[in-house]
């Protein structure tokens, strides 16, 4: 019989986790949580256990992972542009800026907090039906949707183009023409800074939106994707061979996060050090430790299948980017998205008997 205390206790830790992802941003509350997923395995390396009542894998459990901090900081985002709280000056549509603090804006948080409890009824489900893929990033991708049409955004939005080609963004092309009769070319933001021309005076704001807004401008290149994907898929595969954990290098990835509070321009990877790993432990049996899965694994057969892996995860994670967030109004988190597509892959490839074990 379930407790009704329990059950309490954890919607509200969801409730609380949605609204800190509201009140610190959805990129940085993920890069916080990506510190507290460092903290379970280093208490996990130390061989300290934690009380039975605390959800577990620390930062990436079902009533407290990024689906509940980033899904609730990324509604709270949509929901305050709505009501006109946020910077205009942002590059993209105001609803996008996850890195924005909304902790002064009280309705924004109790969105965060509703989103962070939906987010997590939505994990649990998935993972008590035993749904084959990864519970948490599935549900960032429900979540996104979800807020969009809860708060009146359109799903995809509208494509201007091709839905794949970010072209236009390099040219600076414009959704409308200026109100001053000028072309809608032209001083538009580069790739390399995300910046304006310092010629431009036009406004950022929804009249004057570009056609194509990139997740992440300076890494959206393929060369540099690939580039990302090869880099980080070896150094995560090798963290995961020798520590028998696919939350180190997703822990380490995420912490980098909070590099946002300083700069616009920081690598984004946890995506593809997360499904790095989780392909180097499908290779051993369930529940491998670091000597277990040296015995079942060779580290070149690991560093090649998690290096793979890595440049998979990179160029799906661009193309779900092109395709649901640079049309769109408010944030879609293509590399959650591309981790749950890639496990849902793992999963197909434990069906066929091609790895031993399914790692989420």
């Amino acid at each position: 019989m379930v407790d009704p205390v329990t059950v309490a206790v954890l919607v509200a830790v969801a409730a609380l986790g949605g609204a800190v992802g509201a009140a610190l941003g959805g990129y940085l509350a993920l890069g916080a949580l990506g510190c507290l997923v460092l903290v379970g395995e280093l208490l996990a390396a130390l061989d300290v256990s934690v009380p039975a009542a605390v959800p577990t894998p620390l930062g990436y459990s079902v009533w407290l992972g990024p689906h509940v901090v980033l899904g609730g900081g990324v509604a709270a985002a949509a929901f305050a542009a709505r009501r006109g709280y946020m910077d205009p000056s942002f590059r993209y549509h105001p609803a996008k800026d996850v890195t924005r603090p909304l902790g002064g804006e009280s309705k924004a948080l109790l969105v965060g907090a509703v989103f962070g409890v939906f987010g997590a009824g939505v994990a649990w489900v998935y993972a008590t039906v035993g749904a084959p893929f990864d519970p948490v990033a599935a549900t960032v991708v429900v979540s996104a949707f979800a807020h969009r049409v809860a708060l009146g955004y359109p799903l995809v939005g509208e494509i201007r183009g091709g839905l794949l080609d970010v072209s236009p963004y390099d040219r600076g092309e414009r959704r409308e023409p200026m109100t001053d009769g000028g072309s809608t070319l032209g001083n538009g933001p580069s790739r390399q800074t995300g910046e304006r021309s310092a010629t431009s005076d036009r406004p950022t704001d929804p009249t004057t939106r570009l056609v194509v807004e990139p997740f992440l401008p300076y890494q959206c290149e393929w060369r540099t994707v690939a580039a990302l994907g090869v880099g980080a898929g070896l150094v995560a595969s090798a963290l995961a061979y020798v520590t028998a954990s696919a939350f180190l290098p997703f822990g380490l990835a995420a912490a980098a996060l909070l590099g946002f509070a300083f700069t616009e321009e920081v690598p984004v990877a946890y995506h593809v050090a997360f499904v790095a790993g989780i392909a180097v432990l499908a290779l051993a049996p369930a529940d491998a430790t670091a000597a277990t899965l040296a015995e079942s694994v060779s580290l070149p057969v690991a560093l090649g299948v998690g290096t793979v892996a890595g440049l998979a995860t990179a160029l799906c994670s661009e193309l779900l980017e092109r395709a649901f967030y640079a049309h769109g109004d408010t944030h879609f988190d293509a590399p959650f998205a591309a981790v749950f597509v890639c496990s849902l892959v793992v999963a197909v490839l434990d069906l066929a008997g091609v790895v031993t074990s399914l790692p989420f």
